[in-house]
């Protein structure tokens, strides 16, 4: 696949140094790179926005990433007929214990033998996993290295999309279900990228990840790229602090905040370095999550490769980083200036423009 006419080509658009690397060599390359990508999960800050249920207050209450089911049951959540969908996923696909009733845990025990979801960032996304929520938390490499499976494409949509689970929304996307369903682990996982370019039909996912991998400055994202991640399932209980490497915020929805500061604090509390980004900006309401089918229709371009290192909470990790003497006043400054721009919109939302402009 690498000597094929539109990988050459696209990498001489992007990087011209590896087009004239040798197939074996690109793909030593495209392993290394998958090897350390993020491994991400997003979740929603405010209790109530969207259907997952995890928040921050979850999050505070628990020392520990729960699973969906572990949520919805912690919470008395009714279960709906398309959770008998994800279950059979999980059982089927990934090979995990059965509930004694078919995608009805009948109690938290039942529920913790689950995992939850996560996503391979090798696109390279600032914002983590913004289709589901406006915070990512990025686990650590050790800690997934030995209990992650990988799928080649995302579960859930699949399932909707070839498996019947539910009906997706009209037009959904074009996709190709003969495609191969085989997991892999984080150490072997070649197989994955020719199943996830064979699922994603005529998307060129793979050629689009080899340029994002490359060289992320010079491909910006469209709506669609955000859904063609490896979806990963750390078969595990990923503990906090420990088995998190840092934290990305939504600069629109929680920078100037209470919610944001609240943020802020659990950060300093954990000793993770948290990171803001611009993310997709398009004003939707974080209610609406989660976007994996939403998303297709924002065409873009998103650059996708601006982060911000919060410096009042950098002061309180383990992290090896200088900071500048006026680094933490500006960044307070810029803080305060959004709030007070919140404030004057009153009840109205800002409009994205805004905050680019601030961004």
């Amino acid at each position: 696949r690498f000597d094929d006419e539109d990988i050459r080509q696209a990498l001489a658009d992007c990087c011209p140094a590896e087009a004239q690397l040798p197939a074996a060599e690109l793909l030593e390359r495209a392993r290394r790179e998958f090897a350390a990508s993020e491994i991400v999960s997003g979740f929603n800050a405010r209790r109530g926005s969207g259907w997952f249920g995890f928040s921050l207050d979850d999050a505070e209450a628990v020392g520990y990433y729960e699973n969906l089911w572990e949520v919805w049951v912690r919470h008395g959540t009714e279960f709906m007929n398309w959770t008998e969908g994800i279950d059979d996923i999980e059982t089927g696909l990934y090979g995990l214990r059965p509930f004694s009733i078919r995608g009805r845990p009948q109690a938290e025990v039942e529920a913790r033998e689950r995992a939850p979801y996560f996503a391979l960032n090798l696109m390279r996304v600032d914002a983590g996993s913004p289709l589901y929520g406006d915070v990512s938390v990025v686990i650590s490499p050790e800690a997934a290295r030995n209990i992650s499976l990988v799928a080649p494409f995302d579960t859930g949509g699949w399932s909707c999309l070839c498996n019947g689970s539910y009906d997706p929304p009209e037009g959904g996307y074009e996709h190709n279900c003969s495609a191969d369903t085989g997991l892999g682990t984080l150490e072997s996982f070649d197989h994955l990228f020719l199943a996830n370019d064979a699922y994603w039909a005529n998307a060129g996912s793979f050629r689009r990840s080899l340029q994002r991998s490359f060289n992320a400055t010079h491909l910006p994202l469209d709506g669609s790229d955000f859904v063609h991640y490896f979806e990963v399932l750390p078969a595990g209980k990923l503990q906090f602090p420990e088995h998190v490497k840092f934290v990305i915020a939504a600069f629109p929805s929680l920078f100037g905040t209470a919610t944001g500061e609240r943020l802020r604090r659990w950060c300093r509390k954990q000793g993770w370095p948290l990171v803001w980004s611009l993310g997709l900006n398009l004003g939707w309401s974080t209610a609406e999550l989660p976007l994996f089918w939403a998303i297709k229709n924002a065409s873009g371009p998103f650059p996708s490769n601006n982060r911000i290192v919060d410096p009042a909470v950098l002061r309180s990790t383990a992290l090896n980083a200088t900071l500048g003497a006026s680094d933490e006043v500006v960044f307070e400054s810029s803080w305060q200036r959004l709030v007070e721009s919140r404030s004057g919109a009153g009840n109205s939302s800002l409009a994205p423009a805004e905050f680019s402009k601030l961004w």
